[in-house]
């Protein structure tokens, strides 16, 4: 696994009704941004790629769910997670939704929107949950759109900068360290091949004097 799902909004239109974020960032101003070009008429599915993240998208019954994550993350788990909220949502606010203000549902969906994002992004059974979701929905029909195309032209667009320079700095870490310990395993194999040398000279040097001692003496 890597990474998770670091933001998950619900929204009618691109209005907010409840959000949760792993991370500090600008997560929910692209978020309203790609919402605004998403149409809630129709049932469907869709993801948008922008450098190293992914957006996932799921509208349902005129509500979109919407969730950020890593690109190496995949796509199954958060499909699965969008699936799990929009069906846990309809039960709970179903029926007031169409007519909701932005944050309505904050207070009572914001906690569930966490403790499912952790779910989704630690727990190993999510990824078997999700995979069964996967089978019955094949997520290969879901085109990955670049987010460029759906933004205006020359927009700086920064997802998550905090998060991403963080990874950015983990990673070299991860090289750095991974470095040090092939150096040192190298050297490790270097002193026990030097030692091994060493103990073959000297049982050479043993068996060259025994018999040149053995060939004096007579």
């Amino acid at each position: 696994m890597s990474g998770g799902i670091v933001y998950a909004c619900i929204s009618r239109g691109n209005i907010i009704l409840a959000q949760h974020a792993e991370a500090s960032g600008n997560m929910e101003v692209v978020a309203q941004k790609i919402l605004q070009t998403i149409s809630s008429e129709n049932d469907q599915r869709m993801s948008y790629s922008h450098e190293q993240f992914i957006f996932n998208i799921l509208v349902q019954g005129g509500v979109t769910y919407l969730s950020l994550s890593q690109e190496q993350f995949g796509r199954r788990r958060p499909f699965a997670f969008l699936n799990d909220i929009s069906q846990r949502f309809n039960v709970a606010h179903g029926s007031t939704v169409r007519t909701a203000q932005r944050s309505a549902f904050q207070n009572s969906f914001g906690k569930v929107l966490k403790e499912r994002v952790q779910y989704y992004s630690t727990r190993s059974e999510a990824d078997l949950i999700s995979k069964v979701q996967t089978d019955i929905e094949d997520l290969k029909q879901v085109v990955v759109k670049s987010l460029e195309k759906v933004m205006e032209r020359g927009e700086k667009l920064e997802v998550l900068e905090s998060k991403a320079n963080n990874l950015s700095t983990q990673s070299k870490r991860f090289q750095k360290n991974a470095t040090s310990i092939r150096r040192q395993e190298c050297w490790k194999n270097c002193k026990i091949n030097i030692i091994i040398g060493i103990i073959i000279l000297i049982v050479l040097a043993i068996i060259i004097a025994a018999i040149c001692g053995s060939i004096k003496c007579r």
